[in-house]
Parts: C-alpha cells; sequence; structure tokens
C-alpha cells in the first residue's frame, strides 16, 4: 500500500485529457483574439492614412504662408509638386508611383484631395462626412474628426 501510495504521489505528468483541455481553451482563445487583432491592424492603417492627409494639410499652410501656393488660386495650386519640400514620409503603399492630392481653400474652409482615401478599410465612416462633390475629398474639420 505504501509503495501504490508512492507511485501516485510521484506521478508528475498531464494525463491526455488534460493536455487536450488546455489546447481546446488555447483554441478558443486564440479565435477570439484573431479577429480583433485583424481589425486592430485595419483601424491603424485606416488611420495612417488620415493622419499623412493631416500631415499634408499642415504643409500645404506652412506653403501657403511661404507663398508657394495658394489654396483658393488655381494658378498656384497646392498639390503634390509644389508642396514636396513642404511634406516627407508621403508613399502609396499599393505601386510605385507616388500618391496624388491637392488642397483647396472656400472661404477659409480646407479640403484636401486625396487618391489614398480610397484605399481605407472602412469606407463608411469616411463617406459620411465626405463632401459628396468629389471622390475622395474631405474638408479638414472633417478630418479631425475621424481622427478623433
Amino acid at each position: 500500500m505504501k509503495k501504490f501510495k508512492k507511485i501516485i504521489k510521484n506521478q508528475k505528468g498531464l494525463t491526455l485529457i488534460e493536455l487536450l483541455a488546455v489546447i481546446v481553451i488555447l483554441g478558443i482563445v486564440a479565435a477570439i483574439a484573431v479577429p480583433s487583432i485583424g481589425n486592430m491592424i485595419n483601424n491603424s492603417r485606416d488611420k495612417a492614412i488620415l493622419a499623412e492627409a493631416s500631415s499634408i494639410l499642415a504643409g500645404a499652410k506652412l506653403a501657403a504662408l511661404d507663398g508657394v501656393c495658394d489654396p483658393e488660386d488655381s494658378t498656384k495650386p497646392c498639390n503634390e509638386t509644389t508642396i514636396s519640400n513642404f511634406v516627407e514620409g508621403i508613399t502609396n503603399t499599393k505601386a510605385n508611383a507616388a500618391p496624388t492630392y491637392s488642397i483647396t481653400r472656400v472661404s477659409g474652409v480646407y479640403s484636401i484631395t486625396f487618391d489614398k482615401f480610397a484605399d481605407l478599410n472602412d469606407n463608411t465612416k469616411f463617406l459620411a462626412v465626405d463632401d459628396g462633390t468629389t471622390a475622395n475629398k474631405i474638408t479638414e474639420s472633417n478630418l479631425n474628426s475621424l481622427l478623433k
């Protein structure tokens, strides 16, 4: 009897059922975590595109102060060519070509037209604040509200 108790006492491994239970629990946790991680990645990509647009708007304002462009004058447009010295790090991830953008100001309200807005994973939020007149165009205040 002492020998039997000693053998039971010395068991230090997991049974097959315990091992399967742990694997099932890990599988359930992974099944829950993977989609939420995917959503976090997509949301961060969308926020990055919106942050790039905000950076472009800030660069356009600086360029306008320097007289390089005028967002209210179509003869001195604020676009990727004229304000390239004021905006850095804006790349197009889906193609080798540089992204295109332009900034306008009407009655003191800045707007940006940016081709990367088409790459947003969650277009529903963007389309809700889009001005509806031009594809991929949004006002500065609406852009700031999306970045919150």
